[in-house]
C-alpha cells in the first residue's frame, strides 16, 4: 500500500482509477442503450448523476476553500472541468443540444488530459484524491447517457457555437489569470503538476495562442468521423423509441 500514498502518473493506482472509470462509462453506456431500446426512460439514472454531478462541483469547491496552503486566487471552481460537471447536468435534465455539444467537445478536447495526465499528487488518503475522482468520473458517465440514451451527435454548427463558447472562455480566463497570477484551464504563467500536452504548446503567454490553435483542430478532428458516417452511426444505435 505504500506506492498509495502519493499519485504518480502511469502508477499502478493510476492505471486502476483508469480501469475504474472506464468500467463505470461503459456500464452507463450500456445499461442507457439497453433501457432505449426496450422504450424505457431512465429517470433515477439520469437524476442520480445530476445529484452526483453537482455533489461533485460542490465537494471540489469546499474542498479548496478549507485548504489553507492554497492562495484565494487557486480556490475557485473555474476550470473546464468544474464547468463541465455545470453543463452535463443541464444536459441531462433539459437535453439542450449547445449543452450536450459543450460536454462532448470539453470531455474529449480538455477533461481527457484530466485522467491521462491527472494534475494531482495527493494519494487514496487524502480527500482531495477522491474528490478529483469523483468530479471527474461524472463527466464521461454524463457523456455516456447523453450519447447513447439521447442519441446526440455532432454536427459542424454546435462543433462551431461550441467552439466560440470555448474560445471566449480561454480568452476570458487567461486575463484573469493575468490579472490575478492564476493558472486556470492551463493559460496562466504556472504549469501542470504532472507532465502534460500543456508542457509542449510554448512558454506563458504564447501558450494561448496555441491551446486555441490545438483545440479548434481537436473540434474539427472530433466531429468529422460523425459527419461523414452518420448514416452509419446513427442507425447502428437504433431510432427503436419511435420504431413500436
Amino acid at each position: 500500500m505504500h506506492g498509495f500514498h502519493e499519485f504518480r502518473v502511469g502508477s499502478s493506482l493510476h492505471l486502476l482509477c483508469l480501469a475504474i472509470c472506464l468500467l463505470a462509462t461503459v456500464a452507463a453506456a450500456a445499461w442507457s442503450f439497453r433501457q432505449r431500446r426496450k422504450d424505457r426512460p431512465i429517470p433515477i439514472l439520469r437524476g442520480s448523476l445530476v445529484v452526483l454531478s453537482l455533489s461533485a462541483f460542490a465537494l471540489s469547491l469546499w474542498a479548496n476553500q478549507q485548504n489553507p496552503t492554497l492562495p484565494w486566487n487557486q480556490k475557485l471552481p473555474l476550470h473546464l472541468c468544474n464547468l463541465a460537471n455545470l453543463v452535463g447536468s443541464v444536459a441531462l435534465v433539459w437535453r439542450v443540444r449547445l449543452c450536450q455539444a459543450l460536454l462532448y467537445y470539453w470531455m474529449f478536447v480538455g477533461c481527457v488530459w484530466a485522467f491521462v495526465t491527472p494534475s494531482l499528487y495527493e494519494g487514496i488518503y487524502e480527500i482531495e484524491f477522491w474528490i478529483f475522482w469523483f468530479y471527474h468520473l461524472c463527466i464521461p458517465v454524463s457523456l455516456a447517457v447523453v450519447m447513447t440514451f439521447d442519441q446526440w451527435r455532432p454536427n459542424w454548427r454546435e462543433a462551431g457555437i461550441a467552439l466560440a463558447i470555448t474560445v471566449a472562455y480561454t480568452m476570458l480566463i487567461a486575463v484573469f489569470n493575468a490579472a490575478t497570477d492564476s493558472n486556470y484551464a492551463f493559460v496562466g504563467k504556472g504549469d501542470p503538476i504532472n507532465p502534460s500536452p500543456i508542457d509542449v504548446l510554448g512558454p506563458y503567454p504564447w501558450r494561448v495562442g496555441s491551446v486555441i490553435g490545438v483545440g479548434s483542430l481537436l473540434f474539427a478532428l472530433f466531429t468529422l468521423p460523425w459527419t461523414i458516417f452518420r448514416k452509419r452511426f446513427t442507425p447502428a444505435l437504433g431510432d427503436t423509441l419511435t420504431s413500436k
